[in-house]
């Protein structure tokens, strides 16, 4: 979760193992206990982010959307569950805490993955749309070689992968959701001010938007780590010269 510096004192030990198989995937073995306590004297900042673990995981979990209702009067909330299954000890409890953070969200970002075990006998799309009837400006769901899409007001937007040699996927899903966030900023989309902008977006500046998460996504995964790149190789990649 991003707030402000020094807003917040989280409380936790944790350990995280990724393994990664002959492809480049990876997955998770975590060990963690998490509390956060209420945060008190923070500067209001535009944008406030949380997901994964931190959103779903007692106590702190509870702190953490508290906190996002009431940064949500001047910040843009972004969302990603990004599920850890292995963390969840109840399904049902952890899909009402994914769709209440939802309903409050701004920006959400989702993988296919993460819908299958949100709910394995729904299309993606569907799920997506429904989510977005909730509250947020738009949802986008990864797919990895398959590319994205997102929904909004506007409608449905599709955008293709990158095309590049997977080194591993550590910190895939992180970039993503970076670039988006990156994107709307670049398009003053946000902060609460802009919460109606956003909410009007049109395609073609959503389509923007998604093709700078998939370029930063693909050259995250085109190189060992969770190594994201920085803003001028992201540039160049895309061709741009300020």
């Amino acid at each position: 979760m991003s707030v402000a510096p020094g807003s917040v004192t989280a409380q936790r030990t944790a350990t995280a193992h990724a393994t990664l198989d002959t492809a480049g995937s990876a997955t998770y073995e975590f060990d963690i206990e998490w509390d956060l306590p209420s945060p008190s004297g923070a500067s209001a900042p535009s944008l406030v982010h949380t997901g994964s673990i931190a959103a779903v995981m007692e106590p702190g979990c509870d702190v953490v959307a508290n906190m996002l209702e009431r940064r949500r009067a001047a910040a843009t909330i972004s969302y990603d569950p990004n599920v850890r299954p292995v963390l969840i000890t109840d399904k049902t409890r952890a899909r009402e805490r994914i769709e209440h953070l939802v309903s409050i969200s701004d920006i959400v970002k989702v993988s296919d993955e993460d819908l299958r075990w949100y709910d394995p006998d729904r299309d993606p799309v569907d799920i997506a749309r429904a989510w977005l009837s909730r509250g947020p400006a738009m949802v986008a769901v990864t797919k990895g070689a398959e590319g994205a899409f997102a929904v909004c007001a506007a409608g449905l937007v599709e955008v293709a992968a990158r095309h590049v040699e997977v080194v591993d996927t550590v910190g895939a899903g992180d970039a993503f959701m970076a670039g988006l966030l990156d994107g709307f900023w670049s398009h003053g989309f946000l902060g609460a001010e802009s919460r109606a902008a956003l909410h009007a977006i049109e395609p073609d500046e959503l389509r923007n938007v998604l093709d700078n998460a998939v370029l930063m996504s693909g050259l995250t995964v085109a190189r060992a780590g969770a190594d994201l790149p920085t803003r001028e190789t992201l540039d160049r990649a895309a061709g741009v010269r300020q």
